[in-house]
């Protein structure tokens, strides 16, 4: 007997999507617009989403500006960012609201690591918490003979699989985080503009100073379409903007 595992990957889809995207919120010292994401204002007295009332945009490697559709709720935006844990203090000139990210010094660069590694830690808990849920399941159906032993342990190893598929996902959103920042740091400014001239011995310099193995960087440049994708998730900005920052960081 084959069991649907389908409503426990769900919920086990749902944890990890809402951890993508969690991360994709976090301020991590380069202007995003996603950090704006679960920020609400009052309108018309219900909470309303900023960016669903306002054109918000990443206007350069350190700004974002909000542009309400409706001016009459300006104030209302600015007030529901300062309350907001986004922690940079707007500014507007009577139109557009500002946001002017700071650079990433070593204090938040360390918090940003430990904000990484709870969030990496509670989506962990989550996930496990569904194994559990899933693996009662089993045992009360075992209880009440409607399925064999054999069978509850075929569906509690189906069940693990999926545990162990869901924990690698979040390892490898973390690893990513860290690990790819690390890399670009590693590079010349030079190398971060024209990364086609990154040959044999320029690859190994990079990989020791990040921290990281020959292979991660080679796939890393490998697939520069693919990094650039996967980095406007999870870091909330495209890998040619990070490049450039890190070069003006590294200037």
């Amino acid at each position: 007997m084959k069991f649907d595992t389908a409503a426990y990957e769900a919920k086990m889809k749902k944890t990890l999507d809402s951890y993508a995207y969690t991360l994709s919120t976090l301020r991590a010292g380069r202007a995003s617009a996603d950090v704006l994401s679960p920020i609400k204002f009052e309108y018309y007295g219900a909470p309303t989403p900023v960016n669903t009332m306002a054109d918000v945009k990443a206007t350069d490697s350190k700004t974002v500006t909000i542009t309400p559709y409706d001016m009459s709720t300006l104030k209302a935006m600015e007030k529901a960012i300062l309350a907001s844990d986004v922690g940079i203090t707007p500014t507007n000139d009577g139109k557009v609201i500002r946001l002017v990210f700071p650079e990433l010094n070593e204090g938040r660069r360390k918090q940003l690591a430990k904000d990484v590694s709870k969030l990496g830690e509670e989506a962990k808990v989550a996930v496990r918490n569904t194994r559990r849920d899933v693996m009662e399941h089993f045992k009360k159906m075992k209880k009440d003979s409607l399925i064999t032993e054999d069978e509850q342990r075929k569906a509690e190893e189906d069940a693990q699989k999926l545990t162990d598929k869901a924990i690698k996902d979040v390892d490898m959103d973390n690893d990513s985080f860290k690990g790819i920042e690390a890399i670009i740091l590693s590079m010349t400014p030079k190398e971060r503009e024209h990364p086609e001239i990154i040959n044999g011995s320029r690859r190994k310099r990079i990989a020791d100073g990040s921290g990281t193995s020959l292979p991660e960087v080679n796939k890393l440049l490998k697939q520069f379409e693919g990094t650039r994708k996967m980095m406007k998730t999870v870091m909330g900005a495209n890998m040619g903007n990070m490049m450039k920052n890190a070069m003006r960081r590294r200037r």
